[in-house]
């Protein structure tokens, strides 16, 4: 028995707070956490990412050759030289380039030597 001076609920060891307390803790102990999945992506950047595709199409049908320097082959990827969040899809930080030399600029190239060449801005 709790050391109590409390009267017995009933034909319980408890009274009646130390009862509810322990029913109490009951209750909690059988409840199941829901544990809430967190978003992959936010909801603004979700809707950027639903208008990409297409922005992406018309950038790249207007801009058909790579602009890496010297370069003449069909451009099919899109280098952005902003990394903000905030230029995503701002075609003037855009830059249509050919496989080859977007792997180049992202793999090879230093960031200091992109900033130099125009290739990251920020």
């Amino acid at each position: 028995m709790l050391d109590c001076d409390n009267p017995r609920e009933g034909n319980t060891e408890h009274c009646a707070s130390h009862n509810f307390e322990k029913r109490k803790a009951e209750r909690e102990a059988k409840k199941v956490k829901v544990v809430k999945q967190v978003k992959k992506v936010s909801e603004n950047r979700a809707d950027e990412l639903t208008k990409y595709p297409k922005l992406r199409k018309q950038f790249l049908e207007f801009k058909m050759i790579c602009e890496f320097d010297g370069c003449k082959h069909k451009s099919e990827q899109v280098h952005h030289c902003s990394k903000s969040a905030l230029n995503f899809l701002n075609t003037d930080t855009w830059m249509a380039v050919c496989s080859t030399h977007h792997n180049f600029i992202e793999r090879e190239m230093s960031a200091e030597e992109r900033r130099l060449k125009g290739y990251l801005t920020d």
